[in-house]
């Protein structure tokens, strides 16, 4: 997390695993993001963390 510089417990995390997903995409702050194990993303976007919650489940 020290790309971001933020502690898990900001976003209420405990899971030790998460993915970092690099992409091709050029919208700002999808070049690299995070994807946690519960599937919530945290994108970065000039200096604020966004946190993405899937409205459905598969």
């Amino acid at each position: 997390m020290n790309t971001f510089q933020v502690d898990p417990e900001i976003f209420d995390y405990s899971n030790p695993t998460l993915k970092v997903i690099r992409t091709n995409c050029h919208l700002e702050g999808f070049l690299e993001y995070i994807r946690l194990a519960d599937r919530r993303l945290l994108v970065q976007i000039k200096g604020t963390l966004f946190i993405f919650t899937p409205v459905m489940n598969y």
